[in-house]
């Protein structure tokens, strides 16, 4: 087999994009292809119906991306250490395959139901780098770099504490900056995946390329230098800001958005109740793959109906309603989501209570209950501020101009939890009931109607 060149491919999004003859080597092992199958926002495509770019895409815009920040890295007169090629073609290829620990519909199983563990938390990494059967770890192999690999994308790979982080390998002395590149505050991660979705979910809007400008490395970590000659400079500040909205944007409607929440609650639902389906089976598969595994291989009678309704796009429907203006006022937010969001055991049991007291079948009503550690992390960015170290943006201490905005954003973006309660379409009927059952349970009045 001849050895595969250098290769440049058209993105939607950033335009042309060269990829290295390691990283095309890469990208074509079926662990990474199979990343073409699943969608970057999951259920979205339900509510936006082009947002159906994929986790390969992304992972393809990521890579480039790293490349971007790592020659505005070199090119800043200010940053505290250069990065070399070697440690540049390690973080390039760390950035192509950092999603490859995806599962279809992931991060609504991971982080919405917790139905399963982390992408990034668990040990998903060995079967894909460490594993004797996996094509990428005998191409990681092949380029010498498997093993530095897996350290930098373990997690236990990184240590916030500067001087408590290990080196990742031998012979790459590097930092905390080397993990922040990649999935850290404002990173190649967030930086793609934020022009991605505003693309494909049809917004018109972004961030101004002059960011990548701001990038250095100081005190140890990825910053942004927020300085010129000693004094602030707010243009880049306001573009930090700008970033900052877009992604609270993204976040109230799409990631939020309530047709996607309810779509999302009804794909892990189907998950939840199939008979004999483990966390590992999914690991191989793609979108329309787990639809066709549910269906024909772990079918149940809930797992059926969900997918029938999710194919005819006949989604649940919101009936009972409380925001966190009012789960904060009775001091109940903790409960609701220790109950509700944090163990699936409970969850399930009060579905079933609330659908047995209106007569209705199980599975006809779900629960949705967002983490209470809804945060804008991408406010926490490292950034060098005139006479400060290197500080967080909404750090307390931090001194700038646009102070007062920023926690006006972390506020507005800690208002968009609510907790739900969905009722199945063909149900609809019984919404008063469903209604009522629901004051009761959790004694506060529905607030749907003033919504």
């Amino acid at each position: 087999m001849p050895s595969p060149r250098s290769i440049v491919l058209r993105d939607a999004v950033h335009g042309d994009l060269t990829f290295t003859p390691g990283e095309v080597r890469v990208m074509d092992t079926p662990e990474i292809q199979r990343l073409r199958g699943i969608k970057q926002l999951g259920t979205a495509s339900l509510v936006y119906p082009t947002a159906v770019h994929t986790r390969f895409d992304h992972s393809l815009g990521t890579c480039h991306l790293t490349g971007r920040i790592i020659e505005a890295i070199n090119a800043h007169p200010d940053t505290e250490r250069k990065v070399s090629e070697e440690e540049a073609r390690l973080l390039r290829l760390a950035a192509l395959i950092h999603d490859v620990t995806h599962v279809p519909f992931g991060h609504t199983f991971e982080d919405e139901r917790r139905l399963f563990s982390r992408h990034d938390e668990g040990p998903r990494l060995n079967a894909y780098l460490d594993s004797a059967e996996s094509k990428l770890a005998g191409v990681l192999d092949d380029l010498g770099i498997r093993e530095p690999l897996l350290r930098l994308l373990s997690p236990r790979s990184y240590v916030p504490d500067i001087q408590a982080l290990p080196r990742l390998a031998p012979t790459l002395n590097m930092g905390p900056w080397a993990w922040d590149l990649i999935g850290g505050t404002i990173c190649a991660d967030l930086l793609d995946y934020i022009r991605r979705d505003l693309f494909f979910t049809g917004f018109r809007q972004d961030y101004d390329d002059r960011i990548f400008r701001s990038f250095l490395i100081h005190k140890g970590r990825l910053a942004l230098n927020l300085t010129k000659r000693g004094l602030l400079r707010n243009d880049t500040l306001s573009e930090v800001m700008n970033l900052l909205r877009l992604r609270y944007g993204l976040t109230e409607r799409v990631y939020y958005h309530h047709a996607k929440s309810a779509s999302g609650a009804m794909i892990s639902k189907a998950v939840e109740c199939a008979r004999g389906l483990t966390e590992d089976a999914l690991l191989g598969l793609t979108d329309y793959e787990l639809w066709g595994v549910l269906e024909r291989e772990h079918a149940s009678p809930i797992t059926s109906r969900m997918i029938e309704r999710l194919r005819s796009r006949r989604l649940y429907k919101r009936v009972y309603l409380l925001t966190i203006e009012v789960a904060r006022a009775r001091r109940m937010q903790a409960a609701l989501v220790r109950d509700y969001h944090l163990s699936a055991e409970t969850r399930s049991e009060t579905e079933r209570e609330l659908a047995d007291s209106c007569g209705l079948p199980e599975g006809a009503v779900l629960i949705y209950c967002p983490s209470d550690r809804m945060a804008l992390k991408e406010a926490a960015v490292p950034v060098s501020l005139p006479d400060e170290p290197a500080i967080a943006l909404n750090d307390p201490r931090a001194d700038h101009p646009a102070k007062m905005e920023l926690e006006a954003l972390q506020e507005r973006y800690l208002r968009l939890w609510r907790f739900t309660v969905l009722l199945d379409p063909e149900h609809l009927d019984r919404a008063a009931d469903v209604e009522a059952a629901c004051e009761r349970k959790f004694g506060e009045r529905n607030e749907l109607r003033a919504v």
